[in-house]
């Protein structure tokens, strides 16, 4: 029974290496202070938004939700998902300790509704520092494009075009909520992109040409 156990679900296993990297990153934010900053021209003409909170917190549920659904669903899909996201965070916190940057965008909230209250509560807990390239828009590119490669889940139309939806506007709440800057976004994406190109098209192509040879 444990064997059969392992065998479909011990690839759960591999999501222990995000635990520990997230364990790090959280230590380095608190230890080393950034010492430059990514804010631009651009950030000033992005207007604080707090009803962006939602969609700000939402994108915590979304990245457990989707990789715990590939988990389930594609032993292959879940480990070229994770195998994205530590490559990528790896890469990230190799940035950052090489070139410690921030951003000094926050603006003092003063209001007390719920979402003034939630966001002064994430800017306390989440310091504005190791910002670029964006952690939250590679895992949000992560949860998507593994969704996608799920090909029952991709013919769905509609879950797919919200999950877009979704992707897009969790990315956009770090701008409105003044948690990242344009840049840290322009530098998740193109991490984003080189990662999609390594995981989705250079290593399954390395294997088939592999598989190839040994026939």
């Amino acid at each position: 029974m444990l064997k059969r156990l392992w065998g479909s679900y011990g690839h759960f296993i591999f999501a222990l290496i995000l635990v520990v990297l997230n364990l790090i990153f959280n230590w380095l934010t608190k230890t080393m202070a950034p010492r430059y900053q990514m804010a631009s021209s651009l950030d000033r003409f992005i207007p604080f938004s707090k009803v962006f909170i939602v969609p700000y917190l939402l994108w915590f549920a979304y990245i457990i939700v989707v990789p715990v659904y590939l988990g389930l669903k594609s032993k292959i899909q879940f480990i070229q998902f994770n195998t994205f996201v530590v490559l990528g965070q790896l890469v990230c916190m190799l940035f950052y300790f090489i070139y410690p940057n921030g951003q000094n965008l926050r603006p003092d909230v003063m209001s007390n509704d719920i979402f003034s209250r939630t966001i002064l509560a994430i800017y306390k807990n989440n310091p504005f520092s190791y910002t670029a390239p964006s952690i939250h828009v590679l895992y949000s590119l992560a949860a998507y494009i593994g969704l996608m490669k799920y090909e029952p889940f991709n013919k769905k139309r509609i879950p797919s075009a919200l999950s877009f939806i979704f992707m897009v506007i969790s990315i956009l709440s770090t701008l409105f909520i003044k948690q990242h800057t344009v840049t840290d976004i322009i530098f998740g994406l193109l991490l984003s992109a080189l990662l999609y190109v390594l995981v989705y098209k250079l290593i399954p192509g390395r294997k088939n040409c592999n598989a190839v040879k040994s026939v």
